[in-house]
């Protein structure tokens, strides 16, 4: 998953700054005794004993920094379970939400810093602190990134030659691969040479349920791809469209923006894109009416991205600048500036 790769994209790069890192899921393992300081990332599921990490670091005199990857269930988003599930179990699953961010803004209260992927996340996270009556520790900014080393793999072919429509992420409700491949249908009749690529780990509920929608002439679902065949893919593809409910821009987007791809975007109010890049640099629209995604496509496909738009990605989010920032952050806390 992405938050996954982001942690092994920051480790990389810090081991060639030359600092020993050990990843380590919390879930399978204990992370061991021996290191100068802690980092926790990916608060956005029940994926690890987050507090009990925090205290061990400093039980050892350590400190500890997380990287949260939060985003507050928008209206939209509830609409969506609604649609998806039916109210009752909607409220459940807003409950269950409920009750393990009470948990996460207790452990991020304890940390010793926090970094958001947004400006955006951040005051969501710090509101999030303050409303069990914490205070929040102090942040910064650190971007997701793009890993250059597989970047440059590959040629990106030119962009009026590119044919493909695509989204890189799990298939599942939440990032909204129904509603794309239902604007697609209207897309390919005025486009017949158009195809759309829905890689990624597939939610079987999700794909049965709109059976009809994914399996329809044009539409490909190769299932998770390793990062090379991301990058081969994404240096072919004219339009990379994300729907999704709620989103830092996840490595699809940067590494799509990195390799010449044009941007379809959720509005702002799910997503924090905007930080990333200037808004006319995308193309904004409203992930939960297929009109407007439709309408998003056809401005898309049509206009190129800005020629600056990939030398600025890989200029300005890579692990490379990720590791450099975090390194900072924990010298200073170390007490080396």
């Amino acid at each position: 998953m992405g938050s996954e790769r982001a942690i092994m994209g920051a480790a990389k790069y810090l081991v060639k700054r030359g600092h020993k890192v050990d990843v380590v899921p919390l879930l399978h393992d204990a992370p061991k005794e021996d290191y100068d300081i802690y980092h926790w990332w990916n608060a956005g599921g029940p994926k690890g004993p987050y507090l009990a990490f925090t205290r061990l670091a400093h039980e050892l005199g350590k400190p500890c920094v997380c990287t949260p990857i939060y985003w507050l269930p928008t209206p939209g988003f509830y609409r969506l379970l609604i649609e998806w599930n039916g109210e009752e179990r909607a409220r459940e699953f807003l409950r269950g939400v409920a009750g393990y961010n009470s948990s996460l803004a207790k452990a991020i209260a304890e940390t010793d810093f926090m970094c958001p992927n947004s400006e955006r996340e951040g005051d969501l996270v710090r509101a999030l602190v303050r409303s069990v009556g914490k205070e929040p520790p102090p942040s910064e900014w650190i971007p997701n990134a793009v890993d250059l080393d597989e970047i440059e793999l590959v040629e990106p072919t030119p962009w009026e030659e590119r044919d493909l429509i695509a989204c890189v992420a799990r298939i599942e409700p939440a990032k909204g691969q129904h509603r794309l491949a239902k604007a697609f249908l209207p897309f390919r009749e005025r486009h017949p040479e158009a195809g759309l690529v829905l890689a990624g780990d597939v939610q079987d509920p999700y794909l049965a349920h709109y059976r009809d929608v994914f399996y329809q002439e044009g539409v490909n679902l190769p299932g998770l791809l390793k990062p090379a065949k991301v990058m081969a893919l994404l240096a072919d593809v004219r339009i990379h469209a994300m729907l999704s409910m709620h989103d830092t821009p996840g490595l699809s987007h940067l590494e799509a923006a990195a390799l010449g791809c044009k941007l379809v975007v959720s509005f702002p109010d799910y997503g924090t894109f905007r930080e990333y890049w200037p808004k006319e640099w995308l193309v904004e629209v409203d992930p939960l009416e297929e009109g407007s995604v439709y309408e998003g496509l056809e401005r898309a496909w049509k206009e190129p991205p800005p020629e600056e738009m990939a030398t600025f990605t890989r200029e300005r989010y890579n692990y490379g600048m990720v590791a450099e920032k975090l390194e900072k952050i924990y010298d200073r806390l170390l007490g080396g500036g």
